[in-house]
């Protein structure tokens, strides 16, 4: 069978590419060496019960192309409110002290915002005498994936942009409530108690991720 482009491998950029290309007119054909699609996402069905066995949740949901294509798939999606953002029942965590480290993660970023640094390194964005410096270091560290010594304002502030008005909403809200954006750290940046993930971290898909691709250009 002749196509015009051949995609390798059903996973989440595999179908994505799949997709585009069909609805560009253009013949494609999609090889996924398993019995399903998905890859990485895999939701199975146990009494009755869905369970991820791989991802578990869209990643920024309010922009996520995933979402779309789930609703137009028929799949529900769960819109409850994240709760990797709550410190179960305020354990090792006040929530005095939890609205104090919002409020310095949210000081922290208004200084990378307007940054007049020499350099562009975030590590520098902190208070010198911040008694949360450890605790914002730990949740960036958990977002970037490096330390602040390592991370470039630019980069960040990219990223920080592309959360959007809600996700800052949602951070001002924790610090007027008290509710914080703990993540289960204390101000050391030590892991004191286990949040709640039972929902994720953003709405997620509640049906077997293949049920997504059925059809041309579905």
């Amino acid at each position: 069978m002749n196509s015009d482009v051949v995609v390798i491998g059903g996973g989440a950029a595999g179908v994505g590419a799949a997709r585009r290309l069909a609805q560009s007119g253009l013949s494609t054909i999609l090889l996924e060496a398993s019995s399903r699609l998905g890859g990485r996402a895999w939701t199975h069905e146990v009494a009755g019960l869905n369970i991820d066995l791989g991802c578990g949740w869209f990643h920024s949901a309010d922009r996520n192309a995933w979402v779309g294509i789930a609703q137009a798939a028929g799949i529900p999606i769960d819109r409850s409110p994240a709760q990797w953002g709550v410190q179960y029942r305020d354990l090792g965590f006040p929530p005095g002290e939890q609205a104090d480290a919002g409020r310095a993660f949210a000081t922290w970023l208004q200084q990378l915002e307007g940054s007049r640094l020499p350099s562009d390194c975030a590590a520098d964005a902190l208070d010198p005498n911040g008694e949360w410096n450890d605790y914002i270091r730990t949740i960036v560290g958990f977002i970037s994936g490096a330390a602040l010594e390592q991370l470039s304002i630019a980069d960040y502030l990219a990223h920080a942009g592309r959360i959007g008005v809600a996700g800052r909403a949602q951070l001002a809200d924790k610090c007027d409530s008290a509710s914080g954006d703990s993540g289960g750290i204390d101000r050391s940046g030590r892991r004191r108690s286990h949040g709640s993930y039972a929902r994720g971290g953003s709405p997620r898909a509640g049906g077997d991720t293949h049920g997504i691709h059925r059809g041309p250009g579905r």
